[in-house]
């Protein structure tokens, strides 16, 4: 059962290796910055199923270590991001939240890694309080995942909260906005450095004869192909007042929020089915189906910011066959969210058939 299940993890994980590896490659310094923890996750995986076929429990065990610490390092970034996000936009509930996160973790740490040193009556005594709190321990040790699991979840609530909050209010703002279709013409430079340069994207509307323009409010590397349409919202009362399908600030915040909801909601409710192995009548693999869930969602934004829809037809029509391996790479990450979600459901459907046979 282990071989068969490392073999499908092989079978999974090193196409996908391959295509973050090529995504890499040709990605501006954000996207390498972004991609590396998943690349550093995915050979570990990799290497962890090599290791397991072999029966070799020891590399198994080291290559585990390398996943969780390049998980914690990406779980690091994105928190770190998030602080910089809510100083800059003076989210002050985001960053009370931060705070009280950031205070637990800076004490478990604490008493991780910095104890101090003790004599040999020092550790007797020790010694007997640790036995004292043995068995307190192990019942608590069960809800030390839970715990992590919550917390993920309260800081995806939060996101997911301001996230809402802001597209209401540019809804609001934009509610009497028109459409009108915006044109590329231009870029100017966003950032250079020795990683490379990513540019700000210019198009033009037209309202009532009247020329406008509007950049975008990021850098990226991919051009789309000259007069590539997308669509612009803008104020009939004053045409230069405008925004850019795509380009809102909540975006990334409801990508957030989503992300640390729906992902720990799911780890959490795998937990809590673990524990009833009595009466277990499905083989519902919510690890896979978040992993799923987490591409089509990371991917779909992506192709949101791109294009300013959820078109993959629409993304391939603005940047061409110039950017058609990034695009394949999108088009592959997001069948494969499906297939892992498709095959956790069809799993638990067929587990569940089984049992009822029987």
């Amino acid at each position: 059962m282990n071989n068969f299940k490392a073999i499908y993890q092989l079978f999974v994980t090193i196409p996908v290796t391959i295509f973050l590896i090529i995504f890499f490659y040709h990605g501006d310094f954000i996207t390498k910055l972004f991609l590396t923890p998943f690349i550093v996750c995915a050979i570990a995986t990799i290497f962890k199923n090599i290791f397991l076929l072999k029966g070799n429990k020891k590399w198994t065990k080291y290559c585990n270590k390398v996943y969780v610490i390049s998980f914690l390092t990406y779980a690091l970034g994105f928190f770190l991001a998030f602080w910089y996000l809510a100083i800059k936009n003076k989210i002050y509930s985001l960053i009370i939240v931060l705070l009280i996160i950031s205070a637990i973790i800076m004490i478990i740490i604490k008493n991780s890694f910095f104890k101090k040193k003790q004599s040999k009556e020092e550790l007797k005594r020790e010694n007997e309080k640790f036995l004292k709190k043995e068995k307190l321990k192990r019942k608590l040790g069960q809800f030390a995942k839970p715990t992590v699991f919550l917390l993920l979840l309260v800081l995806g609530v939060v996101l997911l909260f301001f996230g809402i909050k802001n597209w209401l209010v540019v809804k609001e703002e934009t509610k009497n906005y028109k459409e009108v279709e915006g044109y590329f013409i231009d870029t100017t430079i966003y950032s250079s450095d020795e990683d490379g340069t990513t540019y700000s994207l210019i198009y033009y509307y037209i309202v009532d004869g009247e020329e406008y323009q509007i950049s975008t409010s990021y850098g990226t590397s991919m051009i789309p192909k000259q007069e590539s349409t997308r669509t612009i919202k803008y104020n009939p009362k004053n045409p230069e007042e405008a925004s850019m399908v795509g380009g809102e600030s909540f975006v990334m915040l409801l990508f957030g929020g989503l992300m640390f909801t729906i992902i720990p909601l799911l780890f959490l409710i795998d937990i809590f089915k673990k524990k009833d192995t009595a009466k277990k009548t499905t083989r519902f693999n919510f690890f896979a189906f978040g992993i799923g869930l987490f591409f089509c969602t990371l991917c779909f934004i992506i192709v949101y910011m791109m294009s300013g829809t959820l078109s993959l037809i629409k993304m391939f029509h603005m940047y061409g066959v110039g950017f058609l391996l990034p695009e394949c790479i999108l088009t592959i990450l997001i069948l494969a969210g499906f297939y892992l979600m498709g095959m956790s459901v069809y799993k638990a459907i067929t587990y569940k058939e089984e049992n009822t046979r029987k």
